[in-house]
């Protein structure tokens, strides 16, 4: 961890709290939780239990800027009674009770698991079978750059208009780049093409180069979609936030903004049909509160280009854009 500060406010911008209890992304019946991962996963638990994800379950009810914001939204409970569970906790029913048991952790990104562990953890079929049954059955492999970035960005772009205009929450994690993070603290890349998968590595791997240029496009795509939905869901640009900041629909809006200039100079570089498109897209709205149909339709047809660039490049043509590429951030697990 570094200083207080940096640690309370990459702890909050994923922190979304309100007075109303909110539906969780992952369903509490579902989820077994991530010691259910450490048999075969030990080094991949071991880097999450010296991350920030993990450290929240801890921290964020004594974070002085945590309570602060819950009394402007009148939230009585963190954990439970309010949106911060959404991306600060992960839940767990057994029986009646619903309880918080972790962090951001595994099935944060990957799934809830019950309906997809038992077809990931067989070993009589190939990897290849395997990873084909259990993604049918709900898991998110890494494989799928859009579905793990999504996780990503439906925590760190905040979509509650409530809780930034009356809370004085961030609007979206300032330094969130995905490449960067996950090369970073989040890095946990010990699998290799051991048989059996049990047998795996003890190195935390860099990523390809390939692989980086493409989780820093993705980022970017992914940002702008996430910002043009936030702005649409924006009823109003006259609010002001406690701490001076500016209204929810403006900060998302000047974002967008941005993200378009910066998309621009990158198709100058890897010059694809998908983000051509895509900057075609946006060239057609207005960044305006009070506009949730143009803007959600415009996001939409950015996922689908978005997801179609994931699928269609593999970064390999893209060495244009490795001096854009942010470095690692926070400190990598080194075993």
């Amino acid at each position: 961890m570094r200083n207080a500060v940096l640690i309370t406010f990459v702890l909050l911008v994923m922190c979304i709290a309100s007075g109303n209890a909110q539906k969780p992304r992952l369903d509490p019946a579902h989820v077994m939780g991530a010691n259910s991962c450490t048999e075969c996963h030990g080094k991949e638990i071991d880097a999450w239990r010296a991350s920030r994800h993990f450290a929240t379950f801890k921290t964020l009810e004594d974070s002085d800027k945590a309570n602060e914001i819950a009394d402007l939204l009148e939230v009585d409970d963190l954990t439970s009674d309010s949106l911060c569970v959404e991306c600060h906790f992960v839940l767990q029913k057994k029986g009646s009770k619903t309880s918080a048991i972790s962090g951001i952790s595994c099935e944060s990104c990957h799934g809830a698991a019950r309906d997809w562990i038992k077809e990931h953890n067989k070993e009589k079929i190939s990897r290849e079978q395997r990873k084909e049954i259990s993604e049918k059955a709900g898991m998110i492999y890494p494989g799928n750059l859009y579905a793990v970035a999504r996780n990503c960005f439906d925590c760190h772009i905040i979509k509650h208009e409530e809780l930034v205009n009356k809370g004085g929450h961030p609007a979206f994690s300032k330094d969130f780049d995905l490449s960067g993070w996950l090369q970073g603290e989040v890095r946990h890349n010990f699998m290799t093409d051991a048989v059996p998968v049990k047998k795996s590595g003890t190195e935390n791997r860099e990523a390809s180069p390939e692989r980086r240029r493409m989780l820093f496009m993705m980022g970017q795509l992914l940002s702008l979609e996430y910002s043009l939905r936030a702005v649409g869901k924006a009823t109003t640009a006259k609010a002001k936030p406690p701490g001076g900041a500016k209204a929810f629909g403006i900060q998302q809006a000047l974002r967008a903004h941005a993200l378009k200039g910066n998309i621009a100079k990158l198709n100058k570089q890897v010059n694809t049909a998908e983000v051509t498109a895509i900057l075609e897209v946006v060239d057609t709205v207005v960044l305006k509160t009070k506009n949730e149909a143009q803007l959600v339709a415009a996001a939409d047809k950015i996922s689908v280009l978005t997801k179609k660039f994931a699928i269609s490049h593999d970064g390999s043509k893209f060495a244009a854009i490795d001096n854009l590429i942010p470095k690692p951030h926070g400190k990598t697990f080194i075993p």
